[in-house]
């Protein structure tokens, strides 16, 4: 019987110093059991992957233009339509290069047709576009022995087909594949964009122009070819260059290193 006294008087005596001891642990700040594991400083991290995108003929501001340089035809008219070739056919005009670590989404913006610059340079050392429907040869008030041939009409691709404009990409030395434009909107108006995304560490998007011509004569019921020469000095002494105006932009397309491989955009 004894026994069993001091035993409860054991517990009692254990729960009572529990409680004290988990009193004490509230007030001190701690738990009656804490792991934690502590590591020595050591140098660590991952290396950023390397950002760079080459352009050819393009601007640091991501816009810029392609231009041919042009010369008259110096054969004399004897009957037949003067035509010469400015730009040879499959001519590449642009290349935008992913020199980078990770893929890169591309987008290049060009405007429709042909543009034509003055061979005089404006105050900021640019050469203006000039408007091929205001204050040329084709304008029938001013020149209306030059039959109203317009300067869109003496200069153009070629083919005279679609915007004389093919956009591929690819990597390494292959033909590539075609990038289907789309239509601008907005301030794009006019343009049309290519779109896709470049393999790391050397894709590639190129803009490869159709044939531009240069025709000096045009021979029907309403145009004369002997005004040619008329229609070639007055271009000489306006015109310096014919080709494209376009804009670029490049955002990375994978968050890690990633050699991949180049995939149109939809």
């Amino acid at each position: 019987m004894e026994n069993k006294k001091n035993s409860k008087k054991t517990v009692k005596l254990l729960v009572v110093l529990i409680a004290l001891l988990l009193i004490a642990c509230s007030l001190l700040g701690f738990t009656l059991a804490r792991y934690y594991t502590q590591g020595n400083d050591s140098q660590g991290g991952v290396n950023i992957a390397q950002w760079n995108i080459g352009v050819e003929d393009a601007t640091t501001e991501g816009a810029g233009k392609v231009t041919a340089m042009l010369s008259p035809n110096m054969r004399e008219y004897n009957g037949t339509n003067r035509t010469r070739v400015v730009s040879a056919a499959n001519a590449t005009a642009l290349v935008i290069t992913n020199n980078s670590d990770v893929k890169a989404f591309v987008t290049i913006t060009i405007t429709n047709g042909l543009k034509y610059y003055s061979n005089t340079a404006g105050q900021d050392g640019a050469y203006p576009e000039i408007d091929p429907d205001a204050n040329i040869p084709g304008d029938p008030a001013k020149n209306p022995e030059w039959q109203n041939v317009d300067l869109d009409d003496i200069i153009k691709f070629g083919d005279d087909t679609g915007s004389g404009i093919s956009v591929t990409y690819g990597t390494g030395t292959g033909a590539g594949t075609a990038v289907g434009g789309k239509d601008g909107s907005g301030v794009d108006a006019g343009k049309t964009i290519y779109t896709a995304t470049l393999e790391a560490n050397g894709g590639w998007m190129k803009v490869t122009l159709a044939q531009i011509t240069w025709t000096s004569d045009f021979e029907s019921d309403t145009t004369k070819g002997e005004y040619g020469d008329a229609r070639d000095t007055w271009i000489g002494e306006n015109v310096g260059s014919v080709g494209f105006a376009y804009s670029w932009i490049a955002e990375q397309a994978s968050q890690v290193p990633d050699g991949g491989v180049s995939e149109p955009t939809p």
